[in-house]
């Protein structure tokens, strides 16, 4: 089955390790270095640290979330050559403390500018950089999951490099090893589009590309945009139980983990400080309301055929 575990930020989160004792029925936990600027090399001691205090609570430390990259590769300006060959070296020190799954994205912050450069560029650089690092990842045994940008996001006049499955067959096709693969969003992808995105979820998880799923239960506007909703399926127009069930149908055995809730994120990695939607109750209610609705897929599709299941 599908592997969920819990969304930490170390130890600038405002949840201590000690939290997570009380936690059970998770595969690990999900790791996030807000600490760690982008394009400098991740120090092998705090990884260490971090690990042995996730281990001590009996959860794996497998998956990091967001391994940033700097803007200079982005924009193959600056000193881009000694922040890729840092993040190589990055991949390859994460890889010996148990990771598996590395997550990252490409898309421009809203301070970039990128009129020169264009969306055209940017697929270029985006593709020098993939060449880079798959070989890396694949030496190592890692899983790099392309994180996509929001859907729906207003005001931002900047290249967006995903914008359906065409652009992730291109992203795909930049290199054909699995593991070179995919994060799918529920926000990034899944807030417009719902019957595309269930059948996208099916398509990439039987080629074994989907290699982090973010869950997170949304309320579609009709402009594409999204709003976050409650935990319970009904108050979520793209109801987490299709979307739990396009994942089981796939075969997906991957990570997953709960995204924010309809308290909107105010969290600030520059800042450390995580405000309402990264709270305790928000990420622990998340994570079991989707724990609930896998744990009962599975008896159902064990006991039942598969036509028969709603």
């Amino acid at each position: 089955m599908m592997k969920i575990s819990f969304p930490w930020f170390g130890e600038e989160d405002s949840i201590t390790i000690d939290h997570l004792n009380y936690l059970r029925g998770l595969r690990g936990v999900s790791l996030t270095l807000g600490s760690v600027p982008a394009g400098e090399l991740v120090r092998p001691e705090l990884v260490s640290d971090l690990k042995e205090k996730i281990w001590a609570c009996g959860y794996s430390f497998e998956v990091l979330e967001d391994l940033p990259v700097h803007r200079d590769i982005r924009l193959r300006a600056g000193d881009f050559e000694r922040y890729i060959e840092n993040y190589k070296e990055n991949i390859s020190s994460l890889s010996m403390a148990g990771v598996r799954v590395i997550s990252y994205g490409f898309e421009p912050d809203p301070d970039d500018a990128f009129k020169e450069l264009g969306r055209d560029g940017l697929w270029k650089n985006l593709e020098l950089f993939v060449r880079e690092i798959i070989p890396v990842a694949l030496r190592k045994g890692v899983n790099m999951a392309f994180r996509f940008g929001r859907a729906g996001e207003k005001g931002l006049e900047m290249p967006k490099l995903i914008n359906g499955e065409e652009d992730i067959d291109r992203f795909l096709s930049i290199h054909g090893d699995q593991r070179h693969g995919i994060a799918m969003s529920c926000a990034g992808l899944g807030a417009s589009g719902f019957n595309s995105y269930l059948g996208m979820i099916g398509k990439y998880g039987a080629m074994g590309r989907i290699h982090y799923a973010l869950l997170r239960d949304v309320k579609a506007r009709d402009d594409d945009s999204f709003q976050e909703a409650e935990h319970c399926s009904p108050c979520d127009t793209r109801d987490m139980t299709k979307i739990m069930t396009a994942y089981y149908e796939a075969g997906y055995d991957g990570y997953a983990r709960f995204d924010h809730s309809r308290m909107t994120s105010v969290c600030s990695r520059m800042t450390s400080v995580c405000g309402p939607g990264f709270d305790l109750y928000d990420r622990t209610v998340g994570t079991m309301f989707v724990t609930g609705i896998l744990l009962t897929l599975d008896s159902r599709i064990k006991a039942m055929p598969k036509e028969k299941i709603a």
